[in-house]
């Protein structure tokens, strides 16, 4: 009769386990579903002039310092990101298409420092909810940012999910700062930049770094920071001035290709196949590697 009880006992607890597990998931599965049945999403196109020598960027009224770089900051999340070059006189433009139920797009603008622009992208609505539509759904929201190539930029972006795909070709860029997180990060350029790239930056962890055609950017300072995923660092082509790259590296599988007529300092290797100039120096590649645990570097020459 005891045993009978406790069986009795057994049973009524489980199937109250799974009444209660039933529960949650038609809760979870109806908010899912109102949330796509009521969903808009949104297409919007935003449009600012860049700032001429003496002009503000949002306001007209209020000049600036003639020469001053466009302050570009982008903190996105979620979210894929496509950064290119517009064309000759275009302006900075933002193009985002979005779910407007989990997400929200803000564009933070001080006047008190009216050349630099400040865009946020960020998750509004639960991320379990939205994580769970997007893997019933599939696809993310895409963003696209024009950047003006007639303005000196500095470019810094702040990404937490999601991939940037950055193309810099022909633009006159400063600065250019990636911090990244469980995302995907790829720079690459068709075309020389306008002007001296003082420094190129990525700093972060989980995620893939791919830095491509690097010698068409010509950096003096190269700075990689990053813990657990995948770095490529591309310097094939011919190479012009000379670059520090510094590399901090941990948890991770790093290649470097290294260009053929620029010398290499710091890498255990000094290779010089074939100098464009015999009676110039060549330029040099000076780096400096600090490596952690479970940590791969491969050069290739």
């Amino acid at each position: 009769m005891g045993d009978h009880g406790q069986r009795k006992w057994w049973v009524t607890g489980c199937l109250i386990l799974l009444g209660i597990v039933a529960l949650l998931v038609a809760t979870v599965a109806g908010m899912i579903w109102l949330s796509v049945r009521s969903a808009e999403p949104l297409s919007s196109t935003v449009v600012h002039q860049p700032p001429e020598p003496g002009v503000a960027l949002l306001r007209d009224d209020e000049p600036t310092i003639a020469g001053t770089p466009l302050q570009i900051l982008l903190e996105l999340d979620s979210c894929e990101v496509y950064i290119e070059p517009g064309a000759p006189g275009e302006p900075l433009s933002i193009e985002a298409h979005y779910d407007a139920h989990d997400y929200r797009l803000e564009e933070i603008v001080d006047e008190k420092s009216p050349g630099v622009y400040h865009l946020r992208f960020l998750v509004s609505s639960s991320r379990l909810i939205t994580g769970i539509k997007q893997a019933l759904l599939g696809g993310q929201p895409q963003l696209r940012v024009r950047l003006p190539i007639d303005t000196p930029i500095e470019l810094r972006l702040l990404q937490r999910n999601g991939g940037a795909i950055v193309d810099l070709s022909g633009l006159h860029l400063n600065v250019a700062e990636f911090d990244i997180g469980g995302a995907l990060l790829k720079v690459d350029a068709d075309e020389r930049l306008q002007g001296d790239l003082e420094r190129l930056t990525v700093k972060g962890s989980q995620g893939a770094v791919f830095l491509e055609s690097l010698n068409l950017m010509q950096p003096r300072r190269i700075d990689v920071d990053f813990r657990m995923g995948q770095v490529q660092l591309d310097f094939r082509g011919p190479w012009a001035s000379d670059t520090d790259v510094h590399l901090s590296l941990s948890m991770l599988d790093a290649i470097v290709r290294l260009p053929r007529d620029a010398r290499v300092n710091g890498l255990g290797t000094g290779h010089l196949a074939s100098p464009s100039t015999a009676e110039l120096r060549p330029p040099t590649l000076s780096f400096s590697v600090e490596s952690g645990t479970r940590t791969t570097l491969r050069v290739f020459e």
